[in-house]
């Protein structure tokens, strides 16, 4: 259980390192996709990133694959798509409640959307899996503080927990509360 936890503490953010450079990669050459199932001709369609058509083929062939939903899930809120992002990380986490990466990852495109109350929900189903996860516990903090009104109280005592380990969480829930003291 320990190494299951470690490799889904790491999957995410490499899984998000690839997506950014995938999308990186695409301001600087040409996207091509295949123009037609039959054809090996090559047509360049603005905007498309290549992964994005793979997962694309990936759900049309396999409409529930949880990985190549959240895949594309993750690729269109990293690339600022998040109308499209929402519906696709609701379906990841309607087919596997306990998957607290998929949960992270929509919370964190909740907050960036706006939806600060949404993504608490997210946040908490996620705790109740993972109960000392740093990275939820500082969203949690941030949940918090981009609230209306803010509640920087419970930022604090989110981030006081958060702050305990050695990892990045910790080291920015440090920041955040460093950040909070001052006038």
């Amino acid at each position: 259980m320990r190494n299951r936890t470690r490799i889904s503490r790491w999957w995410s953010p490499l899984l998000i390192l690839s997506l950014l450079v995938a999308a990186t990669a695409t301001v600087f050459s040409r996207t091509c996709v295949l123009s037609g199932a039959e054809s090996n001709t090559v047509e360049a369609i603005p905007g498309r990133i290549p992964l994005e058509a793979e997962l694309q083929a990936t759900l049309t062939a396999s409409p529930d694959d949880r990985t190549a939903l959240l895949a594309l899930a993750d690729l269109y809120a990293h690339t600022g798509r998040l109308s499209e992002a929402i519906p696709l990380f609701q379906r990841v986490v309607a087919a596997a409640p306990a998957d607290v990466t998929a949960r992270l990852s929509f919370a964190q495109a909740l907050l960036a959307a706006g939806y600060t109350a949404d993504a608490a929900a997210q946040l908490h189903a996620a705790l109740a899996f993972a109960p000392n996860h740093p990275q939820i516990l500082f969203l949690l903090g941030q949940a918090a503080e981009q609230s209306t009104p803010p509640d920087y109280e419970a930022a604090r005592a989110w981030y006081e927990k958060a702050a305990t380990g050695d990892g990045p969480y910790a080291r920015l829930a440090r920041e955040r509360l460093s950040a909070l003291s001052s006038p």
